[in-house]
């Protein structure tokens, strides 16, 4: 048996993580599922390159976030969700339904920009990423 990569395995080992560092408001980024992880334990998700990508998606399962959906409108945490207009990967319309679930949620539309909005438009990622840590 492999390690446990799934969303909430992933997430509890994230809080350990924060919790043996004595973060307190540690701020938070993440990409793809490592974004649902984020505001699962608002802290932040990092993946160690493709095949790690990979395994992660082969355990993702759409249950482990449909159990936390319900507590969204709950959460007081600000939240920028910067996503590619051009995603085929995850729909834009996931994020409008984010921005719909989440009372502080600023949602930011990369023009031109697919699922890896990061690698598509370094600088403008970079500026708003920047702009909500920084606020």
């Amino acid at each position: 048996m492999g390690v446990d990569l799934s969303i909430p395995a992933q997430s509890r080992a994230l809080a350990d993580l924060i919790g043996s560092r004595g973060l307190e408001r540690p701020a938070s980024a993440g990409h793809d599922i490592g974004g649902a992880i984020v505001i699962l334990e608002a802290a932040f998700g990092q993946w160690r390159g493709q095949a790690d990508y990979l395994r992660n998606l082969a355990q993702f399962d759409e249950r482990h976030t449909a159990e936390f959906e319900p507590l969204l409108g709950s959460m007081r945490t600000p939240v920028r969700i910067i996503w590619g207009e051009e995603d085929a990967w995850l729909d834009p319309a996931f994020a409008r339904r984010l921005h719909d679930l989440l009372p502080r949620l600023e949602l930011v539309l990369i023009p031109g920009a697919g699922h890896f909005a990061m690698e598509d438009s370094p600088e403008l990622v970079a500026r708003v990423v920047n702009e909500f840590f920084g606020s």
